[in-house]
């Protein structure tokens, strides 16, 4: 667990030394090694790829192009990836959500779209592909459901309902569309196709790489600490050169409600193991758990496995005739999610030598030994940007 930046940054700034100059130099150095070198200037008076007349600021409210452009909605939110109906989202706003509309949502595409990726690849029968992989970062319930939703900034009482919050569960994740052209040269998705699969806040995830079986990673319905249910808030991504593509999971800690006071680690012969205890309570503190919006979203109420709230943090102290919650749960978020959008069958892959923290993207580059190289940013103020070298 890294030191935070901004510890880091005020004793920098009290030093002598800086105030004469050395941090500014640092950071004219940094940014002079992002524009490049000699071959700059050559970039700069290329003859550019594109050439289109720009277009203008404006406050129309529409999409705006640049003349001889035109623009189509390939997908939206409630699109069926497989042969069923779309999800009926005029009646889900006016009358509210079923159980068979969270289940609906399993198949449709997701919610608020982040990274947009696209690939080619040919299948077995060497037929070319083209598929979208589309991150679903958060939800506005808002505007999803009926109001009122919010009374006075907090969510007004009874919501958001179970259905609800189930829903918004499953419309988070990723989608993994197919898409072809038609002949007017505009795109469409290709419903039902093979290819096609949501990745939700529920799809099983197998746990790979150093933290796997960790102590912190296992849970009551994963004592082994090798797969978790679900991804979430993923936001930017990126593809590697054997053509999946890493997810990312950014604000994890939206999702978890309950109070660290009540988090209590306990030894095999039930006595409290204080030093365990204090590690999680700061780990989770460090990371922003439990989060401000976690009451807009219901999960820590309303997603429950094998008698247990999943994104509860408290163990201890519950109210008779309520369900505890898992400390533990947390940690298996925040992660780099390996997706192979070739094989619909493959199960998404935490990969947690890349680390655990509030991933924005996670980009590649090939080293001149030809190793390939990860860089990553964490999406918080005064943190850090990674590189990770296969």
């Amino acid at each position: 667990m890294g030191e935070y930046f901004g510890e880091i940054l005020k004793r920098a700034v009290n030093r002598r030394d800086v105030l004469k100059g050395g941090l500014f130099c640092t950071a004219t150095a940094v940014v002079a090694s992002c524009g490049g070198e000699s071959g700059a200037s050559d970039a700069v008076t290329s003859t550019p790829v594109l050439n289109f007349q720009s277009i203008q600021p404006n406050s129309d409210d529409r999409i705006t192009i640049p003349q001889g452009f035109k623009h189509n909605v390939v997908i939206r939110w409630g699109d069926a990836l497989d042969s069923g109906q779309n999800m009926n989202l005029r009646r889900i706003r006016e009358q509210g959500v079923t159980s068979e509309d969270v289940e609906r949502q399993k198949k449709c595409f997701g919610y608020n779209c982040d990274f947009v990726g696209y690939l080619e690849f040919r299948d077995p029968a060497g037929t070319t592909r083209k598929v979208l992989v589309v991150n679903h970062e958060y939800c506005n319930a808002e505007i999803m459901f009926k109001e009122p939703f919010l009374t006075s900034g907090s969510p007004t009482p009874g919501r958001p309902t179970a259905e609800e919050s189930l829903l918004m569960l499953e419309a988070h994740g990723v989608s993994v569309v197919e898409v072809r052209r038609k002949q007017d040269g505009s795109w469409e998705y290709v419903r039902g196709s093979r290819f096609n699969r949501r990745i939700t806040g529920s799809t099983e995830c197998e746990i790979t790489g150093p933290a796997r079986g960790h102590r912190l990673m296992r849970t009551y319905y994963d004592p082994n600490g090798h797969f978790v249910l679900g991804t979430l808030n993923n936001c930017a991504a990126g593809k590697t050169p054997w053509g999946t593509v890493l997810t990312c999971e950014e604000n994890f800690h939206s999702y978890f409600g309950g109070s660290r006071s009540y988090i209590v680690i306990r030894n095999q012969d039930n006595t409290q193991n204080n030093a365990e205890t204090g590690l999680v309570r700061s780990m989770h503190q460090r990371y922003g758990v439990p989060g401000s919006f976690a009451p807009y979203y219901g999960f820590m109420r309303h997603v429950v496995h094998q008698d247990r709230r999943r994104f509860l943090i408290d163990n201890e102290n519950i109210p008779s005739g309520e369900l505890p919650g898992e400390p533990n749960e947390a940690f298996r978020f925040g992660w780099v999610v390996e997706i192979d959008p070739q094989d619909p069958n493959s199960k998404p892959k935490k990969r947690t030598a890349l680390g655990r923290f509030k991933h924005e993207a996670a980009t590649y580059a090939i080293a001149g030994d030809g190793r390939v190289v990860i860089y990553m940013g964490d999406d918080e103020r005064f943190e850090y940007v990674y590189k990770f070298i296969t």
